[in-house]
């Protein structure tokens, strides 16, 4: 608690001076975060500032904040506009994910070779979540007319996304069970 409050107490000074709170706070976490090379930097006898409570509190956190924006993300859809031009467009934004994700796993590949039994599910793994949602509402936050429909569009991508990553896990699972089977 006393990190959370020091931290707090550092975003309101930095604030209070003109300077950006969340920058000053990132600073602080990537200090706290790394305080074992610091101290090794520093020639400082103290092992780790950060802690497992810390680590739990920042899961907890992180788990309260993201159900909070996914509500309110989940307030602002309206199935009123799903239609045509609605699915087009979303299905053809997945395309384009898929297409990019298929060709920077084939470069990945290319130069690692050791992932490419690996491919599938590297390629499997496109979920989009959070940032996207975050991204895709600070048009709205900051009034551009027409950006309304970002949150929705958005909501499809991340469903549907989701979907296809857990498709594409329990191919992968299959795949491997059928291997290891073939292989007792």
């Amino acid at each position: 608690m006393t990190t959370l409050g020091a931290l707090l107490i550092i975003f309101a000074l930095v604030d209070f001076f003109g300077g950006s709170g969340p920058i000053a706070i990132l600073v602080m976490a990537v200090i706290l975060g790394n305080s074992k090379d610091f101290a090794k930097l520093l020639r400082l006898k103290i092992t780790s500032f950060v802690d497992e409570t810390i680590k739990f509190f920042h899961g907890e956190v992180t788990f309260f904040i993201r159900t909070f924006f996914f509500v309110y993300m989940g307030m602002m859809i309206s199935f009123n506009s799903v239609n045509l031009h609605f699915l087009t467009l979303s299905i053809s934004l997945i395309l384009i994910i898929i297409v990019i994700r298929y060709i920077s796993v084939e470069i990945i590949t290319l130069v690692i070779h050791e992932k490419r039994e690996d491919k599938f599910i590297m390629f499997s793994m496109m979920p989009r979540g959070l940032a996207s949602a975050v991204l895709a509402s600070l048009p709205l936050s900051a009034n551009i007319k027409g950006s309304e429909v970002f949150i929705e569009y958005t909501f499809a991508v991340i469903i549907l996304t989701n979907i296809l990553m857990t498709a594409g896990v329990l191919i992968s699972e299959r795949k491997a069970e059928i291997k290891n089977s073939g292989n007792s």
